[in-house]
């Protein structure tokens, strides 16, 4: 049986989850939709896309992404147990594209999510650190 579920019309936030048993990889990626009084879904265009590279990472990665419009961004990475570890200085940022070499030398080997955040929007990222 597939559940189901029935929304009123409005704007939600949607978010999929996709991991690999194979590589061990996990993202979690989300979207606003406006839903009509005719069940017509309408994606909303996000506000930002954001890619980590190379992951797994040893000393440092790259993050580069993508703003629709100036926004304030806040990039924070966080451990399993859900303790911050890291934080970038948040500063408002110009529409367009940006890349960012971020040092994971103080971080000990391990699984760590990192967190981009712009408005009210929030994507993460599962970043693995190998030494």
């Amino acid at each position: 049986m597939t559940p189901t579920h029935e929304f009123n019309a409005g704007k939600y936030r949607v978010c999929l989850s996709v991991s690999s048993y194979k590589t061990n990889e996990f993202d979690i990626v989300c979207d606003s939709i406006n839903l009509n009084t005719t069940g017509i879904i309408e994606k909303v265009k996000s506000e930002k896309s954001f890619n980590i590279y190379p992951n797994p990472a040893s000393q440092s990665a790259i993050i580069s992404y993508q703003l629709s419009a100036n926004s304030l961004v806040e990039i924070k990475m966080i451990d399993l147990l859900n303790h911050e570890v890291m934080q970038l200085p948040s500063n408002r940022q110009d529409a367009g594209n940006h890349t960012i070499l971020i040092n994971f030398a103080d971080l000990s080997e391990g699984i760590y999510f990192l967190q981009f955040k712009t408005g009210h929007e929030i994507l993460t990222k599962k970043v693995v650190i190998v030494r």
